[in-house]
């Protein structure tokens, strides 16, 4: 399918901060009919509320005079025009769809991150007629655990679902907060992801890993890192795979924020010596000038910006990737999980997906089943690794 994507605003990123919340709606979609056929005069063929980033919005379709469908998503709470997504060839969409009908299930109550991305990517599945019937059931509590729970519990009722998890999946199956094991599901795909960047005060004499580890071994009871993850959640564990990787104790301070203004404070004060976050949000605040990343967690063949090095660059033989990935109920046939493959591997190719790529900031890592399990195995022992360390094995 053949999209040209218009950027007409984008979300602010923030250290430690997640999706917007929702905020109270005030137009209608009749309103928001009206600033989509403002912007470009056509037919309305589509007019529907939905979610975008925390937000509620409406999803506009135009068809304008030569056929070209343009898509309209607009805050229903602003009248904010947040993005334009032109398809210029619908002859090109798909002619018939890899998968008739599907259940995406959220571990997660509605309009949370879980849901949103579920329902962004769910979005983009139908949009391009590559799913023909996809729903969604939430199934919140226990931080995902409730889902995990269901999905294995009903695994013979569940023939066409799949869960959306991210890694914290393993560290909560390892740690003791679920009473599942995410082991016995069986890996889908794991389409996006995200690196973890070491960042300091942009005046901080810390100007690389070697010297935080410097620093660390210059008065260990004194030093600290912070991140926005509780204690022994990923913001620490992995701090501490790379003090780990480093060769140095990994049981470091560790310091949790829950806002930024706090982190950046505790930055300039020098209570803490650096943050660990993920590296699109670190790399929105180094472009500002408000932080300097000193490493990256991204593999060598992950162009980074030039000026900043991943870990094995400086010496620490480490890398860390925190996935968005799908996952089906046990017993689950090879057969089925080709054809769920196959419709990944079919919206990779599309506008669609370029769109969300562009909404997310994120990294399209794009891992079948194989590679997605040889990845768990490596983190399941990395993360098993240093919970022992850390006193929670």
């Amino acid at each position: 399918m053949a999209h040209k994507h218009i950027t007409v605003s984008v979300a602010t990123l923030g250290l430690l901060a997640g999706p917007a919340m929702s905020q109270e709606t005030q137009l209608t979609i009749d309103n928001a009919v009206a600033i989509a056929l403002e912007a470009q005069p056509g037919t309305i063929a589509e007019a529907e509320e939905g979610q975008f980033d925390g937000r509620v919005v409406a999803e506009i379709e135009v068809v304008n005079e030569i056929g070209e469908e343009i898509e309209f998503t607009i805050d229903l709470a602003s009248g904010e025009v947040l993005s334009v997504v032109t398809d210029d060839d619908p002859t090109d969409d798909p002619a018939s769809n890899v998968l008739e009908d599907v259940t995406f299930l959220v571990p997660g109550h509605p309009g949370g991150g879980w849901d949103t991305q579920s329902r962004a990517i769910g979005k983009a599945f139908t949009a391009t007629g590559i799913i023909d019937d996809l729903s969604f059931d939430n199934r919140d509590g226990n931080n995902g655990g409730v889902g995990l729970t269901f999905m294995i519990e009903n695994a013979g009722s569940l023939p066409k679902t799949i869960m959306l998890n991210t890694t914290q999946i393993v560290a909560r199956s390892l740690n003791g907060t679920y009473s599942d094991s995410y082991a016995e599901l069986v890996p889908v795909a794991a389409p996006l992801g995200d690196y973890a960047a070491f960042i300091v005060h942009p005046e901080s004499e810390i100007q690389s890993m070697t010297d935080l580890v410097v620093a660390y071994q210059g008065d260990p009871s004194a030093f600290a890192i912070g991140g926005g993850s509780a204690p022994k959640g990923m913001d620490h564990m992995i701090s501490a795979l790379v003090m780990k990787a480093a060769g140095v104790n990994p049981a470091i301070n560790y310091v949790q924020f829950d806002a930024p203004e706090p982190a950046f404070a505790a930055l300039l004060s020098g209570d803490v010596m650096s943050l660990t976050t993920e590296y699109t949000q670190a790399l929105a605040m180094a472009e500002q000038g408000i932080v300097r990343i000193i490493g990256v967690t991204a593999p060598d063949d992950f162009a980074l910006q030039s000026g900043i090095a991943n870990m094995n660059e400086q010496g620490v033989a480490m890398e860390f990737v925190t996935w968005t990935g799908f996952f089906a109920p046990p017993g689950t046939q090879a057969e089925m999980v080709a054809a769920y493959q196959d419709a990944f591997s079919a919206l990779y190719e599309t506008g669609a997906w370029a769109g969300i790529m562009d909404e997310s900031g994120g990294t399209a890592i794009e891992l079948d089943s194989a590679s997605f399990v040889a990845l768990l195995e490596s983190q399941h022992a990395d993360i098993e690794g240093v919970l022992q360390a850390l006193g929670s094995r």
